[in-house]
């Protein structure tokens, strides 16, 4: 997949964006008593319920293809994902003239990231019916995850010429313009979504990533907190908000946003990573190795959190620690190089030569080129006179 500015965002806006959808879709489906369960939320019944209408034997065509609609339907608010395209694909078998059940299924294959299947539902549905707004907003979403922003562009123009007011066609062409580059445009929209839905929190979302990257923090922040104020409970915002006041230098609000992200998403272990990063450099070692052993719990093949640990053990001179760390930095990661050359000024320190150098190779082995980097660092200074440390750096 080409990569794209934004991308992580444009990314995390498919779960929000199905379970939005699939039940805009749904209320075009209500029938009978299995969809008035669909529209009440009570998804399990409607299930039970459409399940004995096609069970029935009664029911043929149109009819029954609806009933498997609004069963798929039900299913993917369940987050039954595959029993929600097997429902919509055996719609489409019975009817394959109903637009709708396409767009179902595409939001389907979006949850699960199957983007060319969504792509090819999106396709077709938009063949059915070329107005339909939400089909085109969706093919171009997907258009721009798959890297062709270009492309994508054309489906939320249209989508704003047929609807001038459809906030999902600004936020998500905001999308697009950000792929691009065009930064000026993309604020623009988000903008304007805004200001149709000043409520819309993937809009705030899109412009305050935006201003990031523009590196105009003080919008940032203000659009994060915005969300925060709508959503007090995302912590997703938290920790961005918290990354802006780390480059900004402002420590205390970071480390509280993050700890506020913790509290709400104690499993995440990118937050105790991100904490630990600020309390190492306060020099708040306690406090940083407590994240960095938390971060490792949840995940022990966090490479960084072993990385950021051993730095720390390093600088407290707790050698057998550090190596242990680096150690499986390097076993996660064996093409990294600065683990290699962690382990190797550690064992030089130690005055452990043979192991030193082997590091040492092992570095240069995976690429390391900054041999004068070396050359000047004073803790290669007790393996200098050792035949295996002349060999490596001959001709460095």
């Amino acid at each position: 997949m080409k990569r794209i500015l934004g991308l992580q965002y444009i990314l995390r806006t498919v779960g929000i964006l199905c379970a939005i959808l699939v039940f805009a879709v749904s209320l075009s489906y209500s029938a009978d008593q299995c969809g008035e369960y669909l529209e009440k939320k009570e998804f399990k019944k409607a299930i039970d319920e459409c399940t004995k209408d096609i069970e029935s034997g009664k029911l043929k065509g149109t009819d029954l293809a609806k009933k498997y609609g609004i069963r798929g339907i039900a299913h993917s608010e369940l987050k039954q994902i595959d029993k929600a395209v097997a429902d919509f694909t055996k719609a489409i078998e019975i009817d394959p003239r109903q637009s709708q059940t396409y767009l179902l299924r595409g939001i389907a294959f979006l949850n699960r990231q199957q983007f060319q299947k969504a792509l090819d539902d999106f396709n077709k549905c938009i063949e059915l019916n070329p107005e339909d707004i939400m089909a085109r907003t969706q093919r171009g979403f997907v258009l721009t995850v798959l890297g062709k922003p270009e492309k994508a562009l054309e489906d939320f123009n249209k989508a704003v010429e047929i609807d001038p007011k459809n906030v999902g066609a600004y936020v998500f062409r905001g999308n697009a313009n950000m792929a691009l580059k065009q930064s000026d445009k993309a604020v623009a929209d988000y903008t304007k979504a805004i200001e149709l839905d000043p409520r819309s929190l993937l809009a705030y979302a899109g412009r305050a990533m935006v201003y990031r990257l523009r590196k105009e923090y003080d919008k940032a922040v203000a659009d994060y907190t915005k969300i925060i104020e709508m959503a007090p409970r995302a912590a997703r915002s938290y920790s961005e908000r918290g990354d802006v006041y780390a480059v900004q230098q402002q420590f205390d609000k970071a480390i509280a946003d993050f700890g506020k992200a913790i509290e709400l998403e104690p499993k995440e272990p990118v937050l105790y990573f991100k904490r630990a990063i600020l309390f190492s450099y306060l020099k708040k070692f306690d406090k940083a190795i407590a994240d960095y052993d938390k971060a490792i719990n949840i995940d022990p093949k966090h490479a960084l959190a072993h990385m950021g640990r051993g730095y720390i053990y390093k600088e407290l001179k707790q050698y057998d620690k550090a190596l242990k760390d680096f150690r499986k930095v390097s076993e996660l990661n064996p093409k990294d190089t600065e683990s290699a050359l962690a382990l190797a000024s550690i064992n030089a320190v130690q005055k452990n030569g043979g192991d030193a150098c082997k590091w040492l190779k092992t570095a240069g082995d995976r690429g390391f080129k900054n041999w004068d980097m070396v050359k000047s660092n004073k803790e290669f200074d007790n393996i200098r006179d050792s035949n295996c440390y002349k060999e490596i750096m001959t001709g460095k």
